[in-house]
């Protein structure tokens, strides 16, 4: 293969790229019948050859026999540019769907470094996400994402996790790392009906915990459900998190009065706390312990911070609702 075929080969595979002719022409002198050599000859007709350690084959008319091929590491980092915008998508997915600060910090930092990026860093708090690293000219490479919608979907972050660890064993092609970010963020969701049932289930399970009467054990199913979806509308509402929680707190109570004031139920109270768990952010909390413990402790006195926000707000709400049903009741 031709120092020319080789400089013409590097520009396809990077059409953008800005690398000096002269170590082009340097690295084909150097990659004359090396594995990157043989990596770039199936888009040019040569022999047949094999790599035992890929375990692939390639054929004389550049047929590949392998599905996810991997790059040799001098390879790796011709399209720099869009390795950050793949990286970037990682850490957000995990931060948005309720990671660790410090997981996404250490997946971001492991997968740039198995792709051969120099300096890796990544910086991640719960509303931003910071990454940066040079590639072999030196040029830096930056990006920073301002995160607004936060749930907890840990089986996106199961899997991001799980790709990430693959990506750092085997560093496939880009092609593979972007349909597998995509995959997983399109990867199904339970429907917003499943979602109001389970919180009715919830909420009748936590009334048997906390002693409540079976003969009652409707009246936290129902109210369950009916403030869940109360709940989705206010965040489909965009309002602010602290006045929603006030607002599903007081629903909530106020359900339970009432039910209490026709004679349907007897402990109201009990009632009210089981259907109130169902807002209690326990993820949030144990997210930023773990924070705290890793030596993250701006991530984690942030959550923790608003962990405390969101208790104290349930608590508003439940006392404005209690309050408005004994007003009411006395009349």
């Amino acid at each position: 293969m031709s120092q020319l075929d080789y400089i013409e080969t590097i520009k396809k595979k990077d059409p953008d790229s800005s690398r000096d002719p002269d170590l082009l022409a340097e690295s084909a002198e150097n990659a004359d019948g090396s594995e990157a050599d043989k990596i770039l000859a199936p888009d040019l007709p040569v022999e047949s050859w094999s790599d035992p350690k890929l375990g692939s084959e390639i054929s004389g008319e550049g047929e590949e026999i392998i599905e996810q091929p991997v790059l040799p590491s001098e390879l790796l980092l011709v399209q720099p540019a869009r390795l950050m915008d793949l990286v970037m998508k990682l850490g957000v997915l995990l931060l948005q769907n309720g990671a660790e600060t410090y997981r996404v910090e250490d997946s971001v930092a492991r997968v740039l470094r198995a792709y051969k990026a120099n300096e890796p860093s990544a910086f991640a708090v719960p509303s931003l996400v910071a990454i940066s690293f040079k590639d072999d000219e030196g040029i830096i490479y930056s990006k920073t994402q301002r995160i607004t919608a936060l749930t907890s979907n840990l089986d996106r972050v199961y899997r991001l996790n799980t790709l990430s660890r693959y990506l750092t064993a085997n560093s496939p092609n880009l092609d593979y790392f972007a349909d597998a970010l995509d995959e997983v963020k399109n990867s199904y969701v339970y429907k917003d009906w499943m979602v109001v049932v389970g919180s009715g289930a919830l909420a009748a399970g936590f009334n048997i915990m906390f002693g409540g009467a079976l003969s009652e054990i409707w009246a936290p199913f129902l109210i369950g459900m009916l403030t869940r979806r109360a709940f989705q509308n206010l965040t489909r509402m965009e309002l602010n998190a602290v006045f929603s929680n006030v607002l599903g707190s007081v629903i909530a109570t106020l359900l339970a009065e009432a039910l209490g004031f026709f004679g349907l139920i007897q402990f109201t109270g009990v009632i009210t706390i089981s259907v109130l768990m169902n807002l209690v952010p326990g993820a949030l909390l144990t997210n930023a312990i773990r924070d705290i413990i890793a030596t993250d402790y701006m991530s984690g006195v942030t959550k923790l911070t608003e962990a405390l926000m969101v208790a104290a707000s349930l608590a508003v709400g439940a006392g404005v609702g209690y309050g408005i049903g004994t007003w009411v009741g006395g009349l």
